[in-house]
């Protein structure tokens, strides 16, 4: 009852072409490892046991596209941030962190890291003056 599978046999050359036209693909358009063993039918085991060069080129490439977008966002958010501040200063409102989650329309926004870290790099790039009248206590150990 006991059946022993065959393994298959697959054209490593192609599959090798494959890998090397995806390591050449732009950045902004990188895959993930895994996403390109689904799309060539292997696991991911067998192309790093067998092309662990190319693997590691395409892993780094995908890590690369991601931390690409994180930082876009973030300038994004920052760049939003810094647009309602000068707006609230014209205007004379308090600026603190609620003040500005409400003008942005995202309530809870402060209470991720990564909005937090923007606003104390925002803060640590504006005049002095304007950063003296802004008071944001979570974001004092961000400076």
């Amino acid at each position: 009852m006991n059946y022993k599978t065959v393994p298959r046999r697959r054209d490593w050359e192609t599959l090798r072409k494959s890998l090397v036209a995806e390591s050449k693909r732009p950045v902004a358009h990188a895959k993930t490892l895994a996403a390109v063993g689904r799309e060539l039918g292997i696991h991911v085991r067998a192309l790093r046991q067998r092309e662990a060069r190319l693997c590691r080129v395409i892993a780094k490439r995908a890590l690369r596209r991601k931390s690409q977008e994180l930082a876009k966002r973030s300038r994004l958010l920052k760049d939003r941030i810094r647009a309602v501040c000068e707006k609230m200063q014209r205007g004379g409102m308090a600026l603190t962190q609620a003040n500005i989650a409400v003008a942005l329309e995202r309530p809870g926004l402060f209470s991720r890291p990564t909005a937090r870290r923007a606003l104390a790099e925002l803060l640590h790039e504006w005049p002095k003056a304007w950063s003296r009248q802004i008071t944001f206590p979570s974001a004092q150990g961000y400076r």
